[in-house]
């Protein structure tokens, strides 16, 4: 039995990305809570190339994006086995360095 699972996705500084639409993600899956692993591989499968050249790394994020669950807990970047709920917001960061 699929259910679906809607999150949210903000992406903040990576201006590569402005032109998709990645907002509103809706997910069919066999199983609830979906994983963040699987996020990211929908993302990955569903953007292609854009999505995973700027966020997505071998081992889970790329080092130079932070993850950000419902703007009040981080997500370590290769824990691909956070439980992600329906409704969720998921904020991709990129980390600027410079000084």
């Amino acid at each position: 039995m699929n259910s679906s699972c809607q999150i949210k996705v903000k992406i903040i500084g990576f201006p590569q990305l402005k032109n998709l639409s990645i907002e509103d993600e809706k997910i069919e899956t066999d199983s609830l809570p979906l994983t963040f692993g699987q996020f990211l591989n929908h993302l990955k499968t569903k953007y292609g190339a854009p999505v995973e050249k700027a966020i997505i790394g071998k081992k889970g994020v790329l080092n130079t994006v932070q993850v950000l669950k419902n703007e009040a807990e981080w997500i370590e970047r290769e824990d691909l086995e956070h439980q992600l709920e329906d409704g969720d917001t998921i904020s991709f960061i990129f980390m600027m360095a410079g000084g």
